[in-house]
Protein backbone atom coordinates (compact mmCIF):
# COMPACT_ATOMS: atom_id res chain seq x y z
CA UNK A 1 0.00 0.00 0.00
CA UNK A 2 2.79 2.53 0.91
CA UNK A 3 4.61 2.08 -2.64
CA UNK A 4 1.26 2.77 -4.09
CA UNK A 5 0.80 5.83 -2.52
CA UNK A 6 3.99 7.12 -2.90
CA UNK A 7 3.05 6.34 -6.95
CA UNK A 8 0.20 8.51 -6.52
CA UNK A 9 1.70 10.98 -4.37
CA UNK A 10 4.63 10.99 -6.94
CA UNK A 11 2.05 11.70 -9.93
CA UNK A 12 0.05 14.31 -8.19
CA UNK A 13 3.32 16.23 -7.72
CA UNK A 14 4.65 16.38 -10.72
CA UNK A 15 0.67 17.18 -12.83
CA UNK A 16 0.51 19.85 -9.71
CA UNK A 17 4.05 21.47 -9.89
CA UNK A 18 4.17 24.50 -11.98
CA UNK A 19 0.64 23.90 -13.10
CA UNK A 20 -0.57 27.37 -13.50
CA UNK A 21 2.98 28.19 -14.97
CA UNK A 22 1.55 29.62 -18.29
CA UNK A 23 -1.46 31.64 -19.59
CA UNK A 24 -4.68 29.58 -21.30
CA UNK A 25 -3.78 29.10 -24.61
CA UNK A 26 -5.67 29.23 -27.69
CA UNK A 27 -7.89 28.06 -28.88
CA UNK A 28 -9.05 25.12 -26.61
CA UNK A 29 -8.22 26.57 -23.22
CA UNK A 30 -9.30 29.83 -23.60
CA UNK A 31 -12.85 28.55 -24.86
CA UNK A 32 -13.51 25.60 -22.68
CA UNK A 33 -12.32 28.31 -19.62
CA UNK A 34 -14.71 30.81 -21.08
CA UNK A 35 -17.61 28.84 -21.56
CA UNK A 36 -17.44 27.12 -17.80
CA UNK A 37 -17.15 31.15 -16.83
CA UNK A 38 -20.16 31.86 -18.41
CA UNK A 39 -21.87 29.12 -17.15
CA UNK A 40 -20.99 29.91 -13.68
CA UNK A 41 -22.18 33.60 -14.46
CA UNK A 42 -25.01 32.97 -15.52
CA UNK A 43 -26.29 29.89 -13.69
CA UNK A 44 -27.63 28.29 -17.20
CA UNK A 45 -25.91 24.89 -16.67
CA UNK A 46 -27.96 23.33 -19.46
CA UNK A 47 -27.29 25.68 -22.06
CA UNK A 48 -23.24 26.50 -22.86
CA UNK A 49 -22.51 29.45 -24.01
CA UNK A 50 -19.51 31.41 -25.53
CA UNK A 51 -19.02 34.64 -25.95
CA UNK A 52 -22.76 34.70 -25.24
CA UNK A 53 -23.74 32.66 -27.87
CA UNK A 54 -24.97 29.08 -27.40
CA UNK A 55 -22.57 27.01 -28.42
CA UNK A 56 -23.40 23.22 -28.04
CA UNK A 57 -20.30 21.90 -29.88
CA UNK A 58 -19.49 19.90 -26.96
CA UNK A 59 -21.22 17.90 -24.15
CA UNK A 60 -21.47 19.92 -20.96
CA UNK A 61 -19.11 17.70 -18.53
CA UNK A 62 -15.90 19.51 -19.28
CA UNK A 63 -18.11 23.03 -18.87
CA UNK A 64 -19.36 21.74 -15.49
CA UNK A 65 -16.44 20.50 -13.83
CA UNK A 66 -13.98 23.81 -14.95
CA UNK A 67 -17.00 25.92 -13.02
CA UNK A 68 -17.13 24.31 -10.05
CA UNK A 69 -13.38 24.69 -10.05
CA UNK A 70 -13.71 28.08 -10.71
CA UNK A 71 -16.74 28.17 -8.19
CA UNK A 72 -14.61 26.73 -5.25
CA UNK A 73 -11.07 27.97 -5.91
CA UNK A 74 -11.68 31.24 -8.29
CA UNK A 75 -11.13 31.60 -11.78
CA UNK A 76 -8.03 34.34 -11.39
CA UNK A 77 -5.30 31.79 -11.01
CA UNK A 78 -4.84 30.01 -14.11
CA UNK A 79 -4.14 26.61 -12.82
CA UNK A 80 -8.04 25.93 -11.47
CA UNK A 81 -9.30 25.28 -14.86
CA UNK A 82 -6.78 22.33 -15.53
CA UNK A 83 -7.65 20.90 -11.84
CA UNK A 84 -10.28 18.68 -13.22
CA UNK A 85 -8.07 17.05 -16.42
CA UNK A 86 -5.30 16.09 -13.37
CA UNK A 87 -8.09 14.74 -11.58
CA UNK A 88 -9.38 12.40 -14.68
CA UNK A 89 -6.13 11.60 -15.70
CA UNK A 90 -5.14 10.51 -11.87
CA UNK A 91 -8.99 8.10 -12.01
CA UNK A 92 -7.18 6.90 -14.63
CA UNK A 93 -4.32 5.80 -14.13
CA UNK A 94 -6.33 4.44 -11.01
CA UNK A 95 -8.49 2.38 -13.07
CA UNK A 96 -5.43 0.83 -15.10
CA UNK A 97 -3.89 0.07 -11.68
CA UNK A 98 -6.88 -1.71 -10.62
CA UNK A 99 -7.12 -4.07 -13.79
CA UNK A 100 -3.80 -4.69 -13.89
CA UNK A 101 -3.26 -5.50 -10.33
CA UNK A 102 -6.48 -8.01 -10.60
CA UNK A 103 -5.56 -9.18 -14.09
CA UNK A 104 -1.65 -9.28 -14.49
CA UNK A 105 0.06 -9.15 -10.59
CA UNK A 106 1.72 -6.22 -8.20
CA UNK A 107 4.56 -5.69 -10.65
CA UNK A 108 3.18 -5.46 -14.37
CA UNK A 109 0.47 -3.02 -12.57
CA UNK A 110 2.72 -0.74 -10.79
CA UNK A 111 4.77 -0.49 -14.20
CA UNK A 112 1.58 0.05 -16.27
CA UNK A 113 0.89 3.22 -13.73
CA UNK A 114 3.60 4.45 -13.54
CA UNK A 115 4.02 4.26 -17.42
CA UNK A 116 0.92 5.95 -18.13
CA UNK A 117 1.13 8.79 -15.85
CA UNK A 118 4.49 9.21 -17.16
CA UNK A 119 4.58 9.21 -21.01
CA UNK A 120 5.23 12.62 -23.07
CA UNK A 121 1.87 12.48 -24.56
CA UNK A 122 -0.17 12.22 -21.65
CA UNK A 123 1.73 14.24 -19.45
CA UNK A 124 1.84 17.21 -21.89
CA UNK A 125 -1.91 16.85 -22.65
CA UNK A 126 -2.77 16.38 -19.27
CA UNK A 127 -2.14 20.37 -18.87
CA UNK A 128 -4.31 21.29 -21.47
CA UNK A 129 -7.61 21.74 -20.74
CA UNK A 130 -9.50 19.50 -23.23
CA UNK A 131 -12.57 17.28 -23.81
CA UNK A 132 -10.25 13.96 -25.18
CA UNK A 133 -9.01 13.48 -20.85
CA UNK A 134 -12.60 12.82 -19.59
CA UNK A 135 -13.86 10.75 -22.81
CA UNK A 136 -10.52 8.63 -22.08
CA UNK A 137 -11.67 8.15 -18.74
CA UNK A 138 -14.94 7.02 -19.68
CA UNK A 139 -13.66 4.76 -22.13
CA UNK A 140 -11.24 3.37 -19.92
CA UNK A 141 -14.05 2.44 -17.37
CA UNK A 142 -16.19 0.74 -19.90
CA UNK A 143 -13.15 -1.49 -20.44
CA UNK A 144 -12.52 -2.26 -17.59
CA UNK A 145 -16.06 -2.67 -16.26
CA UNK A 146 -16.28 -5.18 -19.75
CA UNK A 147 -13.10 -7.29 -17.80
CA UNK A 148 -14.55 -7.56 -14.60
CA UNK A 149 -17.85 -8.86 -15.78
CA UNK A 150 -15.70 -11.75 -17.59
CA UNK A 151 -14.80 -12.80 -13.43
CA UNK A 152 -17.97 -11.92 -11.61
CA UNK A 153 -21.56 -11.31 -12.12
CA UNK A 154 -23.54 -9.37 -10.18
CA UNK A 155 -24.82 -5.78 -10.62
CA UNK A 156 -21.24 -4.19 -10.59
CA UNK A 157 -19.70 -4.49 -14.04
CA UNK A 158 -23.42 -3.69 -15.91
CA UNK A 159 -23.42 -0.49 -13.29
CA UNK A 160 -20.01 0.45 -13.97
CA UNK A 161 -19.87 0.12 -17.74
CA UNK A 162 -22.98 2.11 -17.69
CA UNK A 163 -21.66 4.85 -16.08
CA UNK A 164 -18.48 4.95 -17.94
CA UNK A 165 -20.41 5.06 -21.91
CA UNK A 166 -22.48 7.84 -20.13
CA UNK A 167 -19.52 10.06 -18.59
CA UNK A 168 -17.82 9.58 -21.73
CA UNK A 169 -20.96 11.01 -23.83
CA UNK A 170 -21.31 13.48 -21.68
CA UNK A 171 -17.58 14.51 -22.05
CA UNK A 172 -17.62 14.20 -25.86
CA UNK A 173 -20.87 12.85 -27.10
CA UNK A 174 -21.90 9.19 -29.43
CA UNK A 175 -18.33 8.82 -30.01
CA UNK A 176 -17.68 7.15 -26.33
CA UNK A 177 -20.21 4.41 -27.83
CA UNK A 178 -18.72 4.07 -30.69
CA UNK A 179 -15.04 3.40 -29.60
CA UNK A 180 -15.66 0.47 -27.08
CA UNK A 181 -17.87 -0.76 -30.36
CA UNK A 182 -15.15 -0.93 -32.47
CA UNK A 183 -12.42 -2.78 -30.24
CA UNK A 184 -15.45 -5.57 -28.89
CA UNK A 185 -15.20 -5.77 -33.19
CA UNK A 186 -11.45 -6.00 -33.09
CA UNK A 187 -11.48 -8.76 -30.62
CA UNK A 188 -14.52 -10.78 -32.53
CA UNK A 189 -12.20 -10.19 -35.63
CA UNK A 190 -8.91 -11.36 -33.67
CA UNK A 191 -11.02 -14.42 -32.11
CA UNK A 192 -12.77 -15.19 -35.42
CA UNK A 193 -15.84 -15.33 -32.59
CA UNK A 194 -18.40 -13.93 -30.93
CA UNK A 195 -17.72 -15.05 -27.63
CA UNK A 196 -16.13 -11.54 -26.36
CA UNK A 197 -19.68 -9.93 -27.25
CA UNK A 198 -21.57 -12.84 -25.24
CA UNK A 199 -19.37 -12.63 -22.54
CA UNK A 200 -21.01 -8.97 -21.68
CA UNK A 201 -23.10 -9.51 -18.70
CA UNK A 202 -25.84 -7.12 -17.92
CA UNK A 203 -26.40 -5.71 -21.37
CA UNK A 204 -29.99 -3.75 -20.51
CA UNK A 205 -28.81 -2.86 -16.99
CA UNK A 206 -25.67 -1.34 -18.60
CA UNK A 207 -28.06 0.92 -21.51
CA UNK A 208 -30.11 2.20 -18.30
CA UNK A 209 -27.49 3.57 -16.50
CA UNK A 210 -26.30 5.01 -19.08
CA UNK A 211 -29.29 6.80 -20.31
CA UNK A 212 -30.01 7.42 -16.75
CA UNK A 213 -26.62 9.62 -17.01
CA UNK A 214 -27.18 11.09 -19.96
CA UNK A 215 -31.00 11.43 -20.60
CA UNK A 216 -31.62 14.34 -18.44
CA UNK A 217 -29.31 16.77 -19.81
CA UNK A 218 -29.91 15.75 -23.86
CA UNK A 219 -33.75 16.35 -23.07
CA UNK A 220 -33.61 19.63 -21.22
CA UNK A 221 -30.85 20.93 -24.46
CA UNK A 222 -33.84 19.99 -27.33
CA UNK A 223 -36.09 21.59 -24.92
CA UNK A 224 -34.34 24.67 -25.17
CA UNK A 225 -32.87 24.53 -28.40
CA UNK A 226 -34.50 21.88 -30.78
CA UNK A 227 -32.19 22.17 -33.60
CA UNK A 228 -29.48 20.62 -31.21
CA UNK A 229 -30.04 17.34 -31.35
CA UNK A 230 -29.23 17.52 -35.64
CA UNK A 231 -26.79 19.95 -35.13
CA UNK A 232 -24.87 17.76 -32.46
CA UNK A 233 -25.09 14.24 -34.47
CA UNK A 234 -25.39 15.37 -38.06
CA UNK A 235 -23.03 18.27 -38.11
CA UNK A 236 -20.89 18.01 -34.92
CA UNK A 237 -19.98 14.11 -35.36
CA UNK A 238 -21.04 12.57 -38.96
CA UNK A 239 -19.85 15.09 -40.77
CA UNK A 240 -16.80 16.16 -39.00
CA UNK A 241 -15.72 12.51 -38.98
CA UNK A 242 -16.80 12.21 -42.94
CA UNK A 243 -15.94 15.67 -44.67
CA UNK A 244 -13.05 18.09 -43.91
CA UNK A 245 -15.36 21.13 -43.36
CA UNK A 246 -13.46 21.40 -40.20
CA UNK A 247 -10.16 22.14 -41.85
CA UNK A 248 -8.24 19.46 -39.81
CA UNK A 249 -6.26 17.35 -42.58
CA UNK A 250 -3.58 15.35 -42.17
CA UNK A 251 -2.43 12.13 -43.73
CA UNK A 252 -3.70 8.69 -42.84
CA UNK A 253 0.12 7.59 -40.79
CA UNK A 254 0.39 10.52 -38.43
CA UNK A 255 -1.85 8.89 -35.66
CA UNK A 256 0.64 5.86 -35.88
CA UNK A 257 3.22 8.02 -35.65
CA UNK A 258 1.99 9.89 -32.91
CA UNK A 259 1.10 7.31 -30.67
CA UNK A 260 4.33 5.67 -30.87
CA UNK A 261 6.18 9.02 -29.76
CA UNK A 262 3.92 10.05 -27.10
CA UNK A 263 4.96 6.61 -25.30
CA UNK A 264 8.48 8.34 -24.96
CA UNK A 265 10.71 7.18 -22.84
CA UNK A 266 8.66 3.64 -22.44
CA UNK A 267 9.22 2.12 -26.24
CA UNK A 268 11.60 -0.40 -25.02
CA UNK A 269 8.92 -1.83 -22.59
CA UNK A 270 5.93 -1.37 -25.36
CA UNK A 271 7.64 -3.10 -27.52
CA UNK A 272 8.40 -6.05 -25.66
CA UNK A 273 4.88 -6.38 -23.99
CA UNK A 274 3.51 -6.34 -27.68
CA UNK A 275 5.47 -9.17 -28.10
CA UNK A 276 4.62 -11.11 -25.72
CA UNK A 277 1.04 -9.66 -25.93
CA UNK A 278 -0.52 -13.47 -26.31
CA UNK A 279 0.40 -14.65 -23.16
CA UNK A 280 -2.76 -12.92 -21.06
CA UNK A 281 -6.27 -12.84 -22.48
CA UNK A 282 -5.98 -8.86 -20.82
CA UNK A 283 -3.16 -8.10 -23.10
CA UNK A 284 -4.66 -9.33 -26.41
CA UNK A 285 -7.70 -7.44 -25.57
CA UNK A 286 -5.82 -4.40 -25.04
CA UNK A 287 -4.00 -4.47 -28.30
CA UNK A 288 -7.42 -5.01 -29.98
CA UNK A 289 -9.12 -1.98 -28.49
CA UNK A 290 -5.87 0.36 -29.14
CA UNK A 291 -5.55 -0.85 -32.78
CA UNK A 292 -9.30 -0.17 -33.59
CA UNK A 293 -9.59 2.85 -32.03
CA UNK A 294 -6.56 4.28 -34.26
CA UNK A 295 -7.84 3.22 -37.27
CA UNK A 296 -10.84 4.35 -36.40
CA UNK A 297 -9.25 8.32 -36.15
CA UNK A 298 -6.97 7.41 -38.82
CA UNK A 299 -9.90 7.08 -41.16
CA UNK A 300 -11.74 10.23 -39.82
CA UNK A 301 -11.37 13.46 -41.90
CA UNK A 302 -11.07 15.22 -39.16
CA UNK A 303 -7.45 14.63 -37.30
CA UNK A 304 -6.47 16.16 -33.77
CA UNK A 305 -3.52 15.15 -31.93
CA UNK A 306 -5.66 14.76 -28.52
CA UNK A 307 -7.98 12.06 -30.47
CA UNK A 308 -6.11 9.30 -29.81
CA UNK A 309 -5.68 9.27 -25.97
CA UNK A 310 -8.10 7.15 -25.64
CA UNK A 311 -5.28 4.19 -26.78
CA UNK A 312 -3.01 4.71 -23.99
CA UNK A 313 -4.73 3.45 -20.85
CA UNK A 314 -4.84 -0.29 -22.76
CA UNK A 315 -1.59 -0.27 -23.94
CA UNK A 316 -0.01 0.88 -20.31
CA UNK A 317 -1.34 -2.89 -19.57
CA UNK A 318 0.77 -3.61 -22.44
CA UNK A 319 4.13 -1.85 -21.63
CA UNK A 320 3.36 -3.09 -17.98
CA UNK A 321 3.76 -6.34 -19.00
CA UNK A 322 6.15 -5.75 -20.88
CA UNK A 323 8.53 -3.76 -17.44
CA UNK A 324 7.96 -7.59 -15.90
CA UNK A 325 9.62 -8.91 -18.34
CA UNK A 326 12.07 -6.60 -18.40
CA UNK A 327 12.96 -6.45 -14.71
CA UNK A 328 13.25 -11.13 -15.15
CA UNK A 329 16.08 -10.27 -17.81
CA UNK A 330 14.40 -10.57 -20.97
CA UNK A 331 13.49 -8.09 -23.72
CA UNK A 332 17.16 -6.04 -22.41
CA UNK A 333 17.90 -5.77 -26.29
CA UNK A 334 14.49 -3.79 -27.01
CA UNK A 335 14.95 -1.90 -23.43
CA UNK A 336 18.36 -0.50 -24.76
CA UNK A 337 17.22 0.10 -28.34
CA UNK A 338 14.83 2.52 -26.85
CA UNK A 339 16.64 3.98 -24.70
CA UNK A 340 19.19 4.96 -27.52
CA UNK A 341 16.31 6.00 -29.37
CA UNK A 342 15.75 8.29 -26.19
CA UNK A 343 19.34 9.24 -26.35
CA UNK A 344 19.21 10.16 -30.50
CA UNK A 345 15.84 12.33 -30.24
CA UNK A 346 17.17 14.35 -27.63
CA UNK A 347 20.62 14.90 -29.79
CA UNK A 348 17.69 15.99 -32.30
CA UNK A 349 16.14 18.13 -29.88
CA UNK A 350 19.35 19.97 -29.26
CA UNK A 351 20.25 20.42 -32.69
CA UNK A 352 16.91 21.49 -33.74
CA UNK A 353 17.29 23.99 -31.10
CA UNK A 354 20.46 25.54 -31.73
CA UNK A 355 20.93 29.07 -32.50
CA UNK A 356 21.17 28.62 -36.18
CA UNK A 357 18.55 26.18 -36.28
CA UNK A 358 15.65 27.54 -33.98
CA UNK A 359 14.40 30.13 -36.41
CA UNK A 360 13.32 27.78 -39.05
CA UNK A 361 12.20 25.14 -36.45
CA UNK A 362 10.42 27.13 -34.35
CA UNK A 363 8.88 30.28 -36.08
CA UNK A 364 6.73 32.18 -34.14
CA UNK A 365 7.91 29.90 -30.99
CA UNK A 366 11.43 30.64 -30.94
CA UNK A 367 11.69 31.74 -27.36
CA UNK A 368 11.31 28.33 -26.29
CA UNK A 369 14.21 27.09 -28.23
CA UNK A 370 16.45 27.55 -25.29
CA UNK A 371 13.96 25.65 -23.32
CA UNK A 372 14.35 22.96 -25.69
CA UNK A 373 18.51 22.72 -25.98
CA UNK A 374 17.92 22.39 -22.18
CA UNK A 375 15.73 19.61 -22.79
CA UNK A 376 17.47 17.88 -25.91
CA UNK A 377 20.58 18.03 -23.58
CA UNK A 378 19.31 16.39 -20.75
CA UNK A 379 17.20 13.33 -22.90
CA UNK A 380 20.83 12.83 -24.00
CA UNK A 381 22.77 12.25 -21.15
CA UNK A 382 19.80 10.45 -18.98
CA UNK A 383 19.22 8.08 -22.12
CA UNK A 384 23.36 7.53 -22.02
CA UNK A 385 23.05 6.93 -18.85
CA UNK A 386 20.56 4.30 -18.77
CA UNK A 387 22.66 2.45 -21.72
CA UNK A 388 25.73 2.35 -19.07
CA UNK A 389 24.19 0.83 -16.47
CA UNK A 390 24.93 -2.79 -16.05
CA UNK A 391 20.86 -3.45 -16.13
CA UNK A 392 17.94 -1.44 -17.25
CA UNK A 393 16.86 1.23 -15.15
CA UNK A 394 12.66 1.63 -15.32
CA UNK A 395 12.45 3.74 -12.79
CA UNK A 396 15.48 6.25 -14.32
CA UNK A 397 13.49 6.67 -17.66
CA UNK A 398 9.93 7.55 -15.48
CA UNK A 399 12.09 10.31 -13.46
CA UNK A 400 13.51 11.75 -16.57
CA UNK A 401 11.05 11.45 -18.57
CA UNK A 402 8.87 13.72 -15.72
CA UNK A 403 11.80 15.90 -15.09
CA UNK A 404 12.27 16.67 -18.47
CA UNK A 405 8.96 16.89 -19.69
CA UNK A 406 7.75 19.37 -15.94
CA UNK A 407 10.86 21.35 -17.00
CA UNK A 408 9.21 22.12 -20.63
CA UNK A 409 6.19 23.29 -18.91
CA UNK A 410 8.27 25.13 -17.06
CA UNK A 411 9.26 27.44 -19.32
CA UNK A 412 6.59 27.12 -21.74
CA UNK A 413 4.99 30.66 -20.40
CA UNK A 414 7.79 32.43 -22.77
CA UNK A 415 4.77 31.78 -25.21
CA UNK A 416 1.98 33.65 -23.72
CA UNK A 417 2.46 36.13 -25.64
CA UNK A 418 1.97 33.68 -28.94
CA UNK A 419 -1.14 31.69 -27.43
CA UNK A 420 -2.60 33.76 -24.86
CA UNK A 421 -4.16 37.25 -25.19
CA UNK A 422 -4.03 37.59 -21.53
CA UNK A 423 -1.12 40.49 -21.82
CA UNK A 424 -3.11 42.54 -24.09
CA UNK A 425 -6.26 42.20 -22.03
CA UNK A 426 -4.85 43.54 -19.40
CA UNK A 427 -3.50 46.50 -21.49
CA UNK A 428 -6.68 46.69 -22.22
CA UNK A 429 -8.23 46.88 -18.32
CA UNK A 430 -5.65 48.65 -17.49
CA UNK A 431 -6.41 51.25 -20.33
CA UNK A 432 -10.25 51.05 -19.61
CA UNK A 433 -10.61 49.97 -15.90
CA UNK A 434 -14.41 50.59 -15.49
CA UNK A 435 -15.41 48.40 -18.87
CA UNK A 436 -16.93 50.58 -20.88
CA UNK A 437 -15.23 50.31 -24.07
CA UNK A 438 -16.31 48.19 -26.50
CA UNK A 439 -13.48 45.07 -27.98
CA UNK A 440 -13.73 44.36 -31.30
CA UNK A 441 -11.90 40.84 -32.88
CA UNK A 442 -10.61 41.62 -36.15
CA UNK A 443 -9.91 38.30 -38.33
CA UNK A 444 -9.34 35.43 -36.77
CA UNK A 445 -11.24 34.87 -33.41
CA UNK A 446 -8.89 34.87 -30.27
CA UNK A 447 -11.04 32.62 -28.23
CA UNK A 448 -9.27 33.58 -24.61
CA UNK A 449 -9.96 37.72 -25.38
CA UNK A 450 -13.54 37.26 -23.54
CA UNK A 451 -12.12 35.31 -20.64
CA UNK A 452 -9.24 37.85 -19.95
CA UNK A 453 -11.15 40.87 -20.83
CA UNK A 454 -14.01 39.77 -18.48
CA UNK A 455 -16.81 40.96 -21.31
CA UNK A 456 -18.19 39.92 -24.77
CA UNK A 457 -16.18 40.70 -27.45
CA UNK A 458 -17.30 42.12 -31.04
CA UNK A 459 -16.50 40.05 -34.26
CA UNK A 460 -15.17 41.41 -37.35
CA UNK A 461 -14.73 38.85 -39.52
CA UNK A 462 -16.19 35.29 -40.08
CA UNK A 463 -17.85 33.97 -37.36
CA UNK A 464 -16.03 30.44 -38.11
CA UNK A 465 -16.89 28.29 -34.71
CA UNK A 466 -19.52 30.83 -33.41
CA UNK A 467 -22.02 30.48 -36.48
CA UNK A 468 -24.52 28.57 -34.81
CA UNK A 469 -24.95 30.45 -32.17
CA UNK A 470 -25.04 33.48 -33.66
CA UNK A 471 -27.65 32.20 -36.56
CA UNK A 472 -29.90 31.67 -32.92
CA UNK A 473 -30.09 35.30 -32.04
CA UNK A 474 -32.58 37.72 -32.98
CA UNK A 475 -31.36 39.85 -35.90
CA UNK A 476 -30.47 43.28 -34.23
CA UNK A 477 -28.49 40.87 -31.68
CA UNK A 478 -26.83 39.47 -34.51
CA UNK A 479 -26.19 42.96 -36.27
CA UNK A 480 -24.52 44.34 -33.11
CA UNK A 481 -22.28 41.63 -32.00
CA UNK A 482 -21.03 40.06 -35.38
CA UNK A 483 -19.84 42.47 -38.37
CA UNK A 484 -19.41 39.19 -40.33
CA UNK A 485 -17.52 39.60 -43.23
CA UNK A 486 -18.76 35.74 -44.78
CA UNK A 487 -22.16 37.17 -45.78
CA UNK A 488 -21.28 40.99 -47.01
CA UNK A 489 -17.67 42.22 -46.50
CA UNK A 490 -18.89 45.81 -47.52
CA UNK A 491 -21.88 46.06 -44.79
CA UNK A 492 -19.13 44.92 -42.09
CA UNK A 493 -16.80 47.36 -42.88
CA UNK A 494 -19.38 50.34 -42.89
CA UNK A 495 -20.54 48.11 -39.52
CA UNK A 496 -17.31 48.47 -37.94
CA UNK A 497 -16.03 52.45 -39.31
CA UNK A 498 -19.93 53.40 -37.83
CA UNK A 499 -18.51 52.07 -34.60
CA UNK A 500 -15.53 53.59 -35.00
CA UNK A 501 -16.47 56.93 -35.43
CA UNK A 502 -18.82 56.98 -32.88
CA UNK A 503 -18.65 58.41 -29.41
CA UNK A 504 -17.36 55.23 -27.71
CA UNK A 505 -13.86 54.02 -26.89
CA UNK A 506 -13.00 51.01 -29.25
CA UNK A 507 -10.26 48.54 -28.62
CA UNK A 508 -9.60 46.57 -32.30
CA UNK A 509 -7.63 43.76 -31.83
CA UNK A 510 -5.70 43.17 -34.81
CA UNK A 511 -2.91 40.59 -35.82
CA UNK A 512 0.62 42.77 -34.90
CA UNK A 513 1.55 42.49 -38.69
CA UNK A 514 -1.88 44.82 -39.67
CA UNK A 515 -1.57 47.24 -36.99
CA UNK A 516 0.17 49.91 -39.26
CA UNK A 517 -1.37 49.03 -42.08
CA UNK A 518 -4.69 51.62 -43.45
CA UNK A 519 -5.10 48.75 -46.25
CA UNK A 520 -5.51 46.13 -43.65
CA UNK A 521 -7.46 47.99 -41.25
CA UNK A 522 -9.60 50.51 -43.53
CA UNK A 523 -10.56 52.65 -41.04
CA UNK A 524 -11.03 56.41 -40.94
CA UNK A 525 -9.16 57.96 -38.38
CA UNK A 526 -6.46 55.41 -37.73
CA UNK A 527 -6.20 54.49 -34.34
CA UNK A 528 -3.59 54.55 -32.36
CA UNK A 529 -1.24 51.74 -30.99
CA UNK A 530 -2.42 50.41 -27.39
CA UNK A 531 -0.34 47.25 -27.23
CA UNK A 532 1.86 45.20 -29.91
CA UNK A 533 2.91 41.56 -29.20
CA UNK A 534 4.50 39.12 -31.76
CA UNK A 535 1.44 38.02 -33.21
CA UNK A 536 -1.72 40.40 -31.65
CA UNK A 537 -1.88 44.76 -31.13
CA UNK A 538 -4.42 46.55 -30.18
CA UNK A 539 -5.75 50.16 -31.95
CA UNK A 540 -7.58 52.18 -30.25
CA UNK A 541 -9.74 55.18 -31.30
CA UNK A 542 -8.91 57.71 -29.20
Amino acid sequence: MKKWLALFAALSLAYACRLGSRALWDPDEGRYAEIAHEMLASGDWVTPRFNGVVYLEKPPLLYWLTATSFRLLGREERWTGRIPLVLATLLTCGIVAWTARRRLGEIPAFWATLAYGSCFYVFILTHVILTDGLLTLGVTTAFAAMDWGRDRGGWGPPMLLGLGLGLGILAKGPVAVVLPCLGLGMECLLARSLDPVRRIQGVVSSVLVTCAVVLPWFVLEARAVPSFPRFFIVHENLRRFATHEAHREAPFWIFPLLAVFGWYPWWGALWTGLRKAREEDLLTRSVAWAVAILLFFSISKSKLPPYIWPTFPPLALVVGWGCKIILEGGGRRAWRAGRAASLLMGLGLALASHPALAPEVYGSHLAIAPAGLVAGVAMSLLGGLSLSLGRPSLLLAAVSALLVQGWLFCQAGCLDDVMSTRDLSMAIRSDDPRGEGVIVNHRGFRPSLPFYTLRRVVLWGSPGELTYGMNLLPSAQRDAWFFNTKGDGGRARLQMQALWGSSRKVYLVVRAKDARNPQAVPLSPPGRVLYEGLDDAVLVNR
